[in-house]
């Protein structure tokens, strides 16, 4: 994630450099800032109301920039020879249009190094369960990918209007004009509208946009896996909702920092880019594929094919920067074919060797563990005894009442907020509950407890920490059909709570 938000750093920091001749530490040091302070104060959904007007405003500069770029071609402007647009896009060589122009190996590794790598990627999976649910998702997907095609549609016209404007850059070859071909837009644009400042500022809002729309989405990803992942998991299973956000946000501070960083050491967006994509293909994309699809996939054969994936591409990322001469292609690539793009064949390939060699070697998963991603195995594993609810019982009309019930699509998000008398053993209560009921179970690690009572692994009743050292929260998301039986598991999970609590003189109370 600091790898990928290496690219936006730099991006934004060339535009303040090449629009206003802003120093590169003043530069980087503004993007920080600014992506600092409304990511860590508006969490998430700042990041997705700000990327929605982000993204407008990227839409609107790159189609006003292809219509502009292509009617300097027409007018002749920038001392380049007149051409209709007709003649301009007939000129266009057939090689623009065969993605195979770029060569077999190249095609390969886009699809199966950047491609896998991109998808894979924690942001738009995220996105993608923060939905309201999964026609929202399905429906989000769709229209974000109509608006990238229209924003990518733009660029190829602006590159192809460039490649007249600036024929030169074209003919120093790959990869000596990649140095002019960065900042040639930024070049165009201060050109074309030297006399025009306001649409300069205009010009830098959008390029902005499209910077910090992707820098925000990387910092809150990447401090969501420090966070949950790795604090949460294995530092201290008992944190609290607020130590959870305080760790999230210093990791955004510290990943903007060193992104922020890490952009004065690879100062080209593409390398950037590229780099972070084949290291996150290499380490994630076969344990993570497997862990999905696989049922003889193992957690040490993820941990090992994550490791050797990393470790290796790593190094060939290493060597390649270190062996290159200025201006010359890479090392790797002038050995053999398989080693272009720095090695990322191989890196991934000895992933999935190790990934897939470790599995069948170890002991194969638990079924707790293969519930939440095969529904079948929920199914093997679920227990349906609810006991019966006598629906005019006091104390379950008392529970109804503060159960917090909101609908969203087709689920209803229910919870119940507690707190208890007196100080909680995390540890302790969920090994409490796992031993009073077999339906108590942890598949995701001791920091969430499940009732697992059927193979809806969302619509099942969850026990995590709330906000403070006492609160306890019971969450469960059941479809809209099911929402009546589901608020009678959550009392049959509520009152198990409240007796292995008792036996300990720990009472509960709402809140």
């Amino acid at each position: 994630m600091i790898l990928f938000a290496v690219a936006d750093v730099t991006g934004l920091s060339l535009v303040l450099q090449v629009f206003y001749g802003l120093d590169p530490l003043y530069a980087a040091a503004i993007v920080a800032i600014a992506v600092s302070l409304y990511v860590t104060l508006g969490g998430l959904s700042a990041v997705v109301w700000t990327d929605v007007v982000q993204f407008g405003f990227l839409a609107i500069f790159t189609i006003a920039m292809a219509f502009a770029a292509v009617g300097a071609v027409a007018d002749g402007g920038l001392n380049t020879p007149a051409i209709s647009s007709s003649e301009l896009f007939g000129n266009v060589p057939d090689t623009w249009w065969n993605p195979f122009s770029i060569g077999i190996p190249m095609v390969l590794i886009f699809v199966l190094a950047i491609i896998p790598g991109w998808i894979t990627e924690q942001d738009p999976w995220q996105k993608v369960w923060a939905a309201r649910d999964a026609k929202s998702a399905r429906l989000g997907m769709i229209i974000g990918s109509l608006m990238i095609t229209v924003v990518f549609a733009a660029c190829a016209v602006i590159a192809i209007a460039l490649n007249a404007i600036y024929p030169e850059i074209a003919g120093m070859g790959f990869p000596a004009g990649m140095a002019l071909a960065e900042p040639a837009l930024l070049a165009f644009v201060s050109e074309r509208f030297a006399s025009a400042p306001l649409i300069i500022a205009l010009s830098a809002i959008g390029l902005a946009a499209a910077s910090m729309s992707c820098a925000d989405t990387f910092a809150t990803s990447g401090a969501s896996c420090i966070s949950r992942d790795i604090y949460q998991r294995y530092i201290k299973p008992d944190a609290t909702m607020k130590e959870m956000l305080v760790v999230n946000r210093i990791s955004v501070l510290i990943i903007v920092l060193a992104a922020t960083a890490g952009s004065f050491v690879i100062p080209n967006i593409i390398d950037a880019i590229h780099i972070a994509t084949f290291i996150a293909s290499a380490s994630y994309f076969f344990p993570l594929m497997g862990g999905l699809y696989w049922k003889r996939a193992t957690k040490e054969g993820a941990f090992a094919g994550m490791l050797v994936g990393f470790a290796v591409q790593v190094t060939l990322v290493a060597l390649d920067l270190i062996r290159t001469p200025p201006m010359a292609p890479y090392y790797l690539e002038t050995i053999h074919p398989v080693l272009m793009s720095h090695g990322v064949i191989v890196g991934m390939g000895l992933s999935a060797i190790t990934f897939i060699g470790v599995s069948l070697m170890t002991k194969p998963s638990s079924r707790v563990n293969l519930a939440p991603f095969f529904e079948e195995e929920a199914e093997k594993l679920a227990r349906y005894e609810t006991r019966e609810i006598n629906e005019a019982d006091p104390s379950y009309s008392a529970f109804l009442k503060n159960v917090d019930e909101n609908i969203a699509g087709e689920r209803t998000h229910l919870q119940l907020n507690l707190r208890a008398s007196g100080t909680l053993s995390w540890h302790e209560l969920v090994e409490r509950l796992k031993t009073s009921s077999p339906a108590w179970v942890t598949p995701t690690g001791l920091d969430s407890v499940y009732r697992l009572t059927h193979g809806d692994m969302l619509a099942c009743v969850a026990v995590t920490r709330g906000s403070g050292e006492q609160d306890i929260w019971l969450k469960a998301e059941p479809k809209l059909e099911t929402v009546g039986r589901q608020k009678k598991e959550l009392f049959t999970a509520y009152e198990e709570l409240k007796k292995v609590l008792g036996q300990k003189g720990i009472k509960l109370d709402f809140y």
